[in-house]
């Protein structure tokens, strides 16, 4: 359950952080008929229902069945996981109300979604002792950075699937900026991390966590490919016959593998960091 729980919430605030780059940035002026808003409650709602997933599987791994509700309550409000659990609730509470009142293209909606992002932060990062503000804030950069790559990439195609003029080829010149820009902040911010959690090379394959951190690198080089592939040879023929076409099923294969991507960051957060191991 906790597992589903990590997997949904990471790609929630993928989703969420593409959703408000593609109305804050990507297609700021379009015709309002583009209905950022709807992407950005579906993903919101699925924040919610991984952060439900996630409480119910810590109150069964830690709390007593015998025990009165008051103590449930307790692990709540004196526990530093129940305070970034609230935390998390109420930034995507806030974010679901912020579109419902205001749209999606209000800078408004960058308050909850901080709030949503801050219990990411309280895992392998918050135990990196000297390192732990250095680990949080790269931390943070990788999310973001996924989101403003994958979760924009997705939120565009999703928003032009019935579309005779797809949202990704106009914004395309904006998007790729932007996804190069993001690439290598997940490079450096992942290369960080993997530094500071690998005590040495042969961590990588001689512990769970190490084999994990290689398939996900495996994934990753393959979602840079076919990224590459789709700027550098794709996104040219936009202006031919079927180009926009052949573009679009083209990142919908770039998507599917950034989603296997996050399924292995949240196999990751779930997984011991060698330097933890007896």
């Amino acid at each position: 359950m906790s597992l589903l729980g990590r997997g949904l919430l990471y790609l929630s605030l993928t989703g969420c952080i593409g959703a408000s780059s593609i109305g804050l940035v990507l297609l700021r002026g379009a015709d309002p008929s583009v209905r950022i808003h709807r992407w950005i409650l579906v993903m919101g709602s699925l924040g919610l229902v991984s952060l439900a997933l996630l409480g119910a599987g810590q109150f069964a791994a830690f709390r007593d069945p015998f025990a009165p509700w008051q103590e449930d309550l307790g692990l709540l409000l004196s526990t530093d996981w129940g305070h970034n659990w609230m935390i998390a609730v109420a930034g995507f509470v806030l974010l679901v109300l912020a579109v419902l009142w205001i749209g999606a293209r209000s800078p408004v909606l960058l308050l909850p979604l901080a709030l949503a992002l801050y219990p990411p932060f309280s895992g392998h990062a918050a135990a990196s002792g000297d390192w732990t503000t250095a680990a949080l804030l790269a931390d943070w950069v990788h999310v973001v950075a996924a989101g403003l790559w994958l979760g924009a990439l997705a939120g565009l195609l999703y928003l032009g699937r019935n579309s005779s003029e797809p949202p990704l080829v106009r914004a395309l010149g904006q998007f790729s900026l932007q996804a190069r820009m993001s690439v290598a902040a997940l490079l450096l911010s992942g290369a960080f991390a993997s530094w500071l959690h690998l005590p040495d090379p042969g961590a990588l394959v001689e512990t769970p966590w190490g084999r994990m951190l290689g398939l996900k690198l495996l994934l990753v080089s393959a979602m840079l490919v076919l990224g590459a592939y789709n700027w550098r040879r794709l996104s040219p023929r936009v202006d031919e016959p079927g180009g926009p076409a052949t573009l679009v099923r083209a990142a919908w294969g770039e998507v599917l593998v950034g989603v296997l991507v996050l399924s292995a960051t949240a196999v990751l957060a779930g997984t011991a960091t060698p330097e933890s191991l007896p």
